[in-house]
């Protein structure tokens, strides 16, 4: 299966973790072909000791040609003491949740990746124990009802978040999160879904 969304976790050489969450354009076998030379110029950068924003750069430099194609991307590194750092290529903000309330979006920091290039800012905030980062893809944000409200506009942080907290564990609330989601949307599943959630414990 060749998904246009994806995500990856993993420990980098000096101990950080890095997440990587990337939503391309289109359907079909040449964005899913898309979508794996982004992931692995992506992991490629990270493991060479790049920072999200390199590693945005290099992604961006494998779609050097390709006028139709497109990419939402969102880089974060956080360090053992909780330090977050990311890089944002115009992706839904992910929202760092502490216990019922939503403390900080990480905004984009740049235009999406496309064979246009373009340059990113990073970013820096910290993690608090027991803080949770929430990251969707438009497949989440988008889906409707059925009046054609989309998600993002019906709901509020705060109810997001209360989700998230009913439950004890981080995939427990995304499970939650998810079917609350399904129950609203008038059609479900007519673009891929990503959902991620890292806690600090």
């Amino acid at each position: 299966v060749l998904a246009v969304d994806w995500f990856t976790t993993h420990v980098l050489a000096d101990g950080r973790l890095a997440i990587t969450l990337v939503d391309v354009s289109g359907h079909g076998p040449l964005a899913g072909l898309t979508a794996l030379k982004l992931k692995y110029a992506l992991a490629a950068a990270l493991d060479a000791g790049g920072t999200p924003r390199s590693a945005l750069e290099a992604a961006a430099g494998t779609l050097s040609g390709e006028i139709e194609r497109f990419a939402t991307a969102c880089v974060v590194t956080i360090s053992g003491a909780g330090e977050v750092v990311w890089a944002n290529a115009g992706h839904p903000a992910p929202m760092i949740i502490d216990r019922r309330t939503v403390t900080a979006h990480l905004a984009p920091t740049g235009p999406l990746l496309s064979g246009l290039g373009g340059a990113w800012t990073m970013n820096k905030t910290k993690l608090a124990s027991e803080s949770t980062i929430l990251f969707v893809s438009d497949g989440f944000t988008e889906s409707q009802d059925s009046e054609g409200a989309e998600l993002k506009d019906a709901w509020s942080d705060d109810y997001i978040a209360t989700l998230m907290a009913e439950s004890d564990s981080v995939r427990g609330g995304i499970e939650r999160l998810a079917a609350a989601a399904r129950e609203r949307a008038d059609q479900w599943r007519v673009d891929d879904l990503t959902i991620v959630g890292v806690r600090r414990s």
